[in-house]
């Protein structure tokens, strides 16, 4: 874990232009009101998460 798979593309930047197809972390995101909001986020990350180390 922690390892990023690359697709040959280049990373998402401040200046990349509208449209550029790059990639970028996940931990970069930030979700906004019209998206899924991050205390929801927080809230699966950590229900899954028990879930997960019960099985």
């Amino acid at each position: 874990m922690g390892e990023m798979i690359k697709f040959g593309l280049d990373p998402v930047t401040q200046g990349s232009p509208k449209g550029f197809v790059g990639y970028l972390k996940v931990s970069q995101l930030c979700p906004t009101q019209s998206a899924v909001g991050k205390d929801e986020t927080n809230y699966k990350i950590k229900k899954m998460t028990q879930i997960t180390n019960n099985n």
